[in-house]
């Protein structure tokens, strides 16, 4: 991965960090988890990921994946992907996909697979749908990485946080819901 790359997503949050309000209204936080499979190395792993509305269109989502030792590859990926919404069908929403991931391979040296290497930076894309009702939602997703010629499908449940309200009288907040 390049430095102009990197730079590149840095810019790109930037430019929608201005319109977090305006999305506030329409979405909230998320917490979530999901299953995932490898296709190409047949590997199955779980994920934990935040989802940040930074616009009308956007969401950041920050994650990390795990794939277990029992698989043919055992490694820990840390993402920061971009999910662009381009719109809404009721409580259905297609998104897109971009990102980068720092992958951390353990068992690289036991792999039959050319430049291997214990750490290394990739990038994803890929799209998506969810579907939210009230506070809990589900996902599934295609992603594919150009580097390792890759693709996977996570699919899992996402828990949205309740916003605040403000009390009568104007003081204070209520403490969110966590579960």
């Amino acid at each position: 991965m390049t430095k102009q790359f990197s730079q590149f997503i840095i810019i790109i949050f930037l430019l929608f960090c201005n319109n977090v309000r305006g999305q506030r209204k329409v979405q909230t936080t998320a917490l979530g988890v999901s299953a995932i499979y490898n296709f190409q190395t047949e590997s199955f792993g779980n994920g934990l990921r935040l989802a940040i509305p930074i616009g009308n269109h956007f969401t950041l989502v920050p994650q990390l994946s795990y794939f277990y030792p029992f698989n043919q590859v055992h490694e820990l990926h840390e993402q920061v992907n971009l999910h662009y919404i381009p719109f809404r069908l009721g409580a259905f929403s297609p998104y897109l996909i971009g990102g980068v991931s720092a992958n951390q391979w353990f068992n690289y040296a036991e792999s039959p697979y050319k430049n291997a290497s214990p750490l290394s930076i990739l990038a994803e894309v890929g799209g998506g749908v969810t579907f939210r009702r009230k506070r809990l939602g589900i996902f599934a997703e295609q992603r594919y990485n150009p580097i390792w010629e890759e693709g996977s499908l996570h699919a899992g449940a996402l828990l949205y946080f309740k916003k605040n309200k403000k009390r009568r009288g104007g003081k204070g907040n209520e403490c969110p819901a966590y579960m």
